[in-house]
């Protein structure tokens, strides 16, 4: 049996809509001037104060185990104020769920920042290493005292950062929580650049534009916890010559080889078997039979696989999706690359 990983690409102006990041914002952010902010890797055992992260794996636990009346008991005051446990119960269902079983928690990163008022500023740089990549820029507020900690858990195909804001409210509280997958097959954000550049190189535009899609969406941990890693694979993005195919909104159009078109509401990848799949989805009118859509699939991938032939250097096989106009009716066929191209 297949096991399938959510799906990374581009939707619209946007990234993927299945598996975007979600975050939790739960009151209003206040901008107050403030300055002379300092960040320190707070990891342990740089830090001695384990507080944090028990907090941190705590919250996470109450979230994946759906315990919300916990998780509430966990936020901060305004939070608290602004949202109510059955809010939060529903919130935690629609984003955590979906990603199957989680375990194997761990700490990655972890973050203490000190905040003195004066001049305005809204943002701290903090890094784990001196490495640039491993920088980021984290918002922060008025707070004296705040962290941002790192949860990385382990799923199916897939693995999921939980990245938590704190602050100190005579203890650690939390004010927001971002929850978006890390890892696609296995591989980390700079593994999939390193294999969407590398396309670049050979000159295989088609697949490289559909990998930095997903190594981008594998480096965003929302906007108030932003990798330098994602800004550098968003400034190689800028530079591509996106192929005609994949130029301007969503839907696309295609007409590739035969007389039929295709409507493509969704292009990117997904993981099979621990490897990555070039995945698309078309719209198409109602099918009497699931055998009528697995044509109609089987003919698409024929003609991306005659079309795009440089696919099967980066992807293990095509996923075709149908599905019809409401959403509700599909039907997937997932094909080898020796089969796709016979």
């Amino acid at each position: 049996m297949r096991k399938r990983a959510y799906v990374f690409g581009a939707a619209a102006a946007t990234l993927i809509a299945a598996a975007a990041a979600a975050i939790f914002w739960l009151h209003p952010r206040l901008d107050i001037p403030f300055s002379k902010t300092s960040c320190e890797n707070a990891l342990p055992p740089n830090w001695p104060d384990t507080a944090l992260a028990q907090a941190a794996l705590r919250f996470v636990g109450d979230l994946v185990s759906d315990n919300a009346d916990a998780a509430y008991a966990e936020l901060d005051a305004a939070s608290q104020a602004a949202t109510r446990p059955a809010k939060l119960r529903r919130s935690i269902h629609d984003i955590v769920a979906p990603a199957g079983p989680l375990s194997d928690f761990h700490l990655t990163e972890m973050y203490r920042i000190d905040v003195a008022f004066g001049q305005q500023r809204n943002q701290a740089m903090c890094a784990n290493s001196t490495n640039p990549d491993d920088q980021v820029a984290v918002a922060v507020t008025s707070a004296a005292k705040q962290a941002y900690v790192v949860v990385e858990g382990h799923g199916k195909t897939m693995d999921w950062a939980f990245v938590l804001w704190f602050v100190d409210e005579q203890g650690w509280r939390v004010q927001a929580v971002n929850i978006s997958p890390s890892t696609l097959a296995g591989r980390s954000a700079e593994e999939v650049w390193r294999q969407a550049r590398g396309e670049r190189d050979r000159h295989h535009i088609f697949n490289a534009t559909v990998l930095y899609l997903a190594a981008n969406q594998l480096a965003d941990r929302g906007s108030n916890f932003r990798l330098a890693l994602q800004q550098r694979i968003r400034g190689e993005m800028a530079k591509l010559t996106v192929p005609r195919e994949l130029q301007g909104p969503m839907p696309f159009t295609w007409h590739l080889i035969g007389p039929d078109s295709y409507k493509i509401v969704w292009i990117g990848a997904t993981a099979f078997d621990a490897k990555i799949y070039l995945s698309i989805v078309q719209e198409i009118e109602p099918w009497p039979t699931d055998q009528e859509a697995d044509r109609r699939n089987r003919q698409l991938i024929a003609e991306v696989a005659s079309v795009f032939a440089e696919y099967s250097s980066a992807f293990a096989g095509v996923t075709v999706t149908a599905r019809d106009a409401g959403g509700s009716h599909l039907f997937q066929t997932a094909v080898p690359p020796v089969a796709a191209a016979q």
